[in-house]
């Protein structure tokens, strides 16, 4: 019942390598919608006819009925890898659009949470894909830091050049600035500042 709600509703939702639907998005999902107690390979396999169109079902709809449905499975993922994993998104590729929308402010709390869910998925998205240490770039940290949170970037790398004095090879991640982000926005809270779009408001 779980495996059935979780479906793609519409035809838009599913994957069928037309680039509405991004490729490793649509493969964490579904293993994680079908990691259940009680599913077994034949029922994965058929399930998974419902999460694709196009060349992608045909593909898939070439192994149904198969003597091993395990073994089927595995086939047609290393299809759907071999085809469609080429397109997945490097980290400065998925980084763009978030660049793109601006600096956020120093006291918009809500800008920064967003930030941080968006990067935090990124990085899951990337993970999965064997391509976390991308993350780390240090030109992709700069970017991030100096356009995107301008007013964190003096104490951020202030925080690096305090700890090269113990070890000058040194440089802050991806990591660093997401403890730093976080911290800030619980420094924000804990001055009494919820939401900088509240107080325009107001």
């Amino acid at each position: 019942q779980r495996i059935m709600e979780a479906r793609p509703k519409s035809s838009d939702d599913k994957f069928g390598a037309d680039e509405k639907v991004n490729y490793q998005n649509f493969k964490m999902r579904f293993e994680s919608v079908t990691n259940v107690e009680g599913a077994n390979p034949l029922d994965i396999i058929n399930e998974l006819t419902h999460w694709l169109k196009g060349a992608p079902l045909k593909l898939a709809n070439a192994h149904i009925g198969a003597k091993d449905p395990k073994k089927a499975m595995r086939e047609i993922w290393k299809q759907l890898d071999m085809y469609y994993a080429a397109h997945i998104q490097t980290a400065s590729e998925r980084i763009r659009p978030i660049l793109a929308k601006g600096k956020l402010q120093k006291d918009d709390v809500d800008g920064l949470l967003e930030f941080m869910s968006e990067m935090l998925a990124i990085q899951t998205q990337l993970r999965s894909a064997g391509m976390e240490e991308d993350l780390h770039r240090q030109d992709l940290i700069r970017d991030l830091i100096n356009k995107k949170l301008p007013f964190m970037s003096e104490e951020f790398y202030k925080t690096e050049v305090k700890r090269q004095r113990k070890n000058p090879r040194t440089r802050m991640n991806f990591d660093d600035l997401m403890h730093a982000v976080s911290d800030k926005v619980r420094t924000l809270k804990a001055q009494g500042i919820s939401s900088k779009r509240e107080e325009t408001n107001s």
